[in-house]
């Protein structure tokens, strides 16, 4: 209901007999599926995690490999440092622990 309600804001969905239960919402998945999806496209990633953590709905961002080691705790926290690679004349790596 909170999904429906603040996330997607789509209240009806909630009491649609398709999603009632996690057997028709399996059932109906790519029903589901499309609506979500329909919904979230019109929507910047932002937006769409913060409707979720305000309707207290676990979740995460996903980022992207340059994301990922641009990230700006894994650089303040210096989790990379540059080696020789035998294929090019340098590459980032973790930092042992």
């Amino acid at each position: 209901s909170r999904f429906c309600e603040q996330v997607i804001a789509r209240p009806e969905v909630a009491d649609d007999p398709r999603f009632a239960t996690n057997s028709t919402r399996v059932r109906h998945r790519a029903e589901l599926h499309a609506l979500i999806a329909g919904v979230f496209a019109e929507l910047p990633a932002a937006e769409i995690l913060d409707r979720l953590e305000r309707a207290d709905i676990a979740c995460a961002r996903r980022n992207s490999v340059e994301g990922f080691i641009n990230h700006p705790q894994l650089l303040d926290r210096h989790c990379w440092r540059t080696v020789d690679s035998p294929t090019s004349t340098s590459c980032s790596s973790t930092a042992p622990a």
